[in-house]
């Protein structure tokens, strides 16, 4: 409850946190729930200086290159279908090539810090995990790895814009190549990196796009659960977390009925599902039957089973709903609208029950990730 005017000396959030939670796993003598909220890799882009260094020159090729090396990649590993091509890069992203040296040599750092600051955090979860195998504790544990977002485009100039800060704020920050990621910088990834980061999905963070949503959930199952090792494409929603722990901690859902709360508070229910029965069985049937939308500063998406429609502004849309088969195209290239008007019609009027039942506010002009690029 106290503002530190100070940080103590060689503070790393991902580092401190993971400290944090260690102990108190250690002090608990029962069964726990823990929520492990790193802020990395978000921007301002920070890294030990060991680990900017590990990945130094590593990243020359660009985004381009990067986007599809790492196609190829998720191929070999069976996470993408041998037939997905490469996601044309937006005309409003720069090519690598088309970029001076020095400018491709900063990118490539600023890539470098970026890469640095995952393999800090994967050392963390590691070094959780191996606490919890040191306590005997890991084999009953359910652990849940998960990211919340595709990669962010947004750089300083656009928070400035969002903030209605001025060019000022820019000259708080040593941000010169030796000093970038490191304290007393700020640098930020941009729409290039986001591009090949997300391959071969469309887009990135801020937008309904598969390359904005999409997240991988990575699942340890506690003891006595019937699960191989396995890849699960089910749609699985960030609201069916909640429902699933639940349900693995045999722990009782609070009574939602209105009428029940003394405080004259109103109770909903949740509406995700548990995912208990789909690790361990893999019917999914439930999971493809069900639907959901989204909608983000204008932006909306509604996805049923492998079907989804997304409307988004031009130019990274054409401003009307397009539909997409998500089984054989992932990164949403083959806009089948025109094939399926029926299909449009039913998820577009699914969409709007999920608004009206959510009470979604949508603005009446373009904002943020909604608006045009900057020249």
């Amino acid at each position: 409850g106290k503002l530190l005017e100070k940080l103590p000396r060689g503070f790393y959030s991902s580092d401190y946190y993971t400290d944090k939670v260690i102990e108190y796993v250690d002090k608990s003598e029962k069964p726990f729930f823990a929520f492990l909220s790193f802020t990395a890799p978000h921007n301002p882009l920070h890294a030990p200086a060991k680990y900017i260094d590990k990945y130094k020159g590593k990243y020359l090729e660009g985004w381009d290159a990067l986007q599809r090396r790492r196609l190829e990649s998720l191929k070999s590993r069976g996470l993408m279908p041998e037939n997905v091509d490469p996601q044309p890069r937006p005309e409003w992203i720069p090519a690598w090539k088309g970029l001076s040296a020095a400018d491709q040599q900063t990118a490539a750092h600023d890539m470098a810090i970026y890469a640095g600051m995952i393999d800090r955090l994967d050392e963390n979860v590691g070094r959780l995990v191996r606490r919890l195998k040191a306590t005997s504790k890991y084999e009953d544990t359910l652990i849940l790895v998960m990211s919340d977002n595709g990669p962010s485009k947004t750089t300083i100039a656009d928070y400035l814009k969002l903030d209605g800060a001025g060019a000022e704020f820019l000259k708080l920050f040593n941000n010169t190549l030796d000093n970038r990621g490191l304290p007393g910088s700020s640098v930020d990834l941009g729409p290039g990196w986001a591009y090949g980061l997300a391959a071969p999905l469309r887009l990135m963070k801020g937008y309904q796009s598969q390359g904005g949503v999409l997240s991988p959930l990575i699942v340890k199952p506690p003891r006595g659960w019937r699960v191989a090792n396995k890849v699960i494409t089910a749609p699985v929603h960030v609201m069916d977390i909640m429902p699933t722990l639940i349900e693995a901690s045999a722990a009782y859902q609070v009574d939602t009925d209105p009428s029940s709360a003394d405080d004259g508070h109103r109770f909903l229910p949740m509406q995700g599902m548990s995912f208990v029965n789909l690790m361990q069985d893999g019917n999914r049937d439930a999971f493809d039957r069900r639907g959901f939308g989204s909608e983000l500063f204008g932006i909306r998406a509604y996805r049923l089973g492998k079907w989804k429609i997304l409307k988004l502004p031009t130019p990274y849309g054409t401003g009307e709903w397009q539909l997409y088969d998500l089984s054989s195209d992932p990164g949403e290239t083959s806009d089948l609208a025109e094939r399926f008007p029926d299909r449009v019609k039913q998820l577009s009027e699914k969409w709007h029950q999920y608004a009206s039942i959510n009470g979604v506010v949508e603005p009446d002009k373009p904002v943020v990730y909604a608006k045009p690029p900057s020249p």
